[in-house]
């Protein structure tokens, strides 16, 4: 069987492979769903991170917040454009003044169709210029389908 070798994300994308030793690779199929999930949080923040420097319009910066859902106590991280967080907290705020009824998870999305064509364009775009945005990405393809794997 051949063992899928995932690199650091900056061993992966600063250096060759035969400059690490052996503790600078993790080798995918041994981590646990556990492992696989912080992995996959480390990528994610990178790749967000790399996206809101290389994206020209502050609407479309990525941020992560920890948020409590409605009927939960359990805090959850949300990561999130700017333009969404934007018309969540207006519509909050006009529906607390009775100026606007509160627009569901879905509802919203529907609300924010052009933004988000404008987001999948403008990841598009800069999946194509940057290499190391396109690595982030296939790295974080890898370990997902590792996790949806070993999930079931």
């Amino acid at each position: 069987m051949n063992k899928i070798l995932l690199m650091t994300m900056f061993g992966f994308i600063c250096a060759s492979a035969s400059a690490f030793s052996e503790e600078d690779q993790i080798v995918i199929e041994d981590l646990s769903k556990v492992q696989l999930r912080v992995e996959i949080d480390k990528i994610e923040k990178e790749f967000y991170r790399v996206f809101n420097i290389l994206n020209k319009d502050d609407d479309l910066d990525i941020t992560c917040n920890y948020l409590v859902p409605t009927n939960s106590h359990i805090e959850t991280e949300v990561c999130e454009p700017k333009f969404v967080t934007d018309r969540r907290a207006q519509n909050a705020s006009d529906s607390r003044v009775g100026i606007d009824m509160l627009l569901s998870p879905t509802a919203l999305q529907v609300d924010l169709a052009e933004e988000f064509e404008r987001l999948n364009e403008t990841m598009s775009s800069i999946l194509n210029e940057s290499q190391y945005f396109k690595e982030l990405s296939v790295i974080l393809g890898v370990l997902g389908k590792r996790l949806e794997d070993i999930s079931g």
